[in-house]
């Protein structure tokens, strides 16, 4: 399995709860990528920023097969999820994963993604890019430099298929 994505804060998803979300982006593959299924996986719990891992959490999940995306152009994908009342957690992944998807496509394969969007609803807004001053004033929030001295930076493994790198947030 393969997964990259993003964990909502406690604080960033109990404002959607008992709500519909849409996720939409656009996305293509590489030539390699001629058979097996990607897609998209959000995650919900009740519990308070655990990590991406955490059992427990409800899955939602878009399997998309390689015939429906293009090695040249991108293809916009929308996914609406209704989320329980009681969560206090959301994460927003994509990836490549037997246990979710299906078959998995060849060796090799990649996707592109861009313009990532979640909104609150059942429609897929257009894309709503920030300035850029913006969004770096929102990265440097999370930003730190990690010390490669520390003892607590680590690669635990998950499963035999399965890398999780942890890093302490101060």
């Amino acid at each position: 399995a393969f997964w990259f994505g993003q964990i909502l804060e406690s604080v960033n998803s109990i404002p959607y709860r008992g709500r519909f979300i849409t996720v939409s982006v656009l996305m293509k593959k590489n030539s390699t990528f001629s058979s097996g299924k990607t897609g998209i996986y959000v995650g919900t719990g009740t519990g308070t920023d655990e990590a991406v891992i955490s059992a427990g959490l409800v899955a939602n999940s878009k399997i998309i097969d390689a015939s429906e995306l293009s090695s040249t152009d991108y293809t916009k994908f929308t996914f609406i999820v209704g989320l329980n009342s009681n969560i206090n957690q959301m994460e927003l992944l994509f990836g490549f994963s037997s246990a979710v998807f299906g078959t998995l496509p060849p060796d090799g394969s990649a996707i592109q993604i861009k313009q990532v969007q979640l909104n609150e609803g059942s429609v897929a807004l257009p894309f709503q890019p920030r300035h850029y001053a913006e969004e770096l004033a929102l990265c440097q929030s999370y930003g730190y430099m990690l010390d490669v001295d520390r003892t607590d930076n680590r690669t635990v493994t998950y499963d035999a298929n399965t890398l999780v790198f942890v890093f302490p947030h101060p």
